[in-house]
């Protein structure tokens, strides 16, 4: 778990803040929900429930021990950038990575468009294995602001 700390503004306390994860559950109703809108079958098999558990866990262990707004930019980028790419669910994974990112961001204090043109071009190209983490990274980094 990492922790860091808001500096305290007058009349005000430090706040001690948490990154919060997605888990592997609502990993899995963000894809029933996504899916859902077109009618799509909502499908993973054993084999894919393992890679996304793997998914989950590298993105908490991405820069463990480290804070701030970067850290999050890039735990964003990988969430996103792993289930673009990952094909763990049947169908909707490019969609389910970019609720999945605005969630994580918005549990995390930031959020961004996801109809954005750039941040949609970015995910589709990622899940067709064209572009980089870095390069996703990038367009959120341009994308991100602060909600809190």
């Amino acid at each position: 778990m990492i922790v860091y700390l808001k500096s305290p503004g007058r009349n005000q306390s430090a706040l001690a803040r948490v990154i919060r994860y997605l888990d592997f559950d609502n990993l899995v109703l963000t894809n029933r929900e996504v899916v859902s809108l077109t009618g799509e079958k909502h499908e993973y098999d054993e084999e894919d429930e393992k890679r996304m558990k793997i998914l989950l866990r590298s993105v908490k262990d991405l820069d463990a021990g480290e804070t701030g707004k970067k850290v999050i930019i890039g735990k964003a980028a990988l969430l996103i950038f792993k289930v673009a790419s990952g094909q763990n669910f049947h169908e909707g994974n490019k969609r389910t990575a970019l609720v999945a990112g605005l969630a994580f961001l918005k549990m995390n204090g930031y959020t961004l468009d996801i109809k954005d043109a750039r941040l949609v071009s970015v995910v589709d190209k990622a899940g067709m294995a064209t572009v980089t983490l870095k390069e996703v990274e990038a367009v959120i980094q341009k994308l991100v602001k602060r909600v809190d």
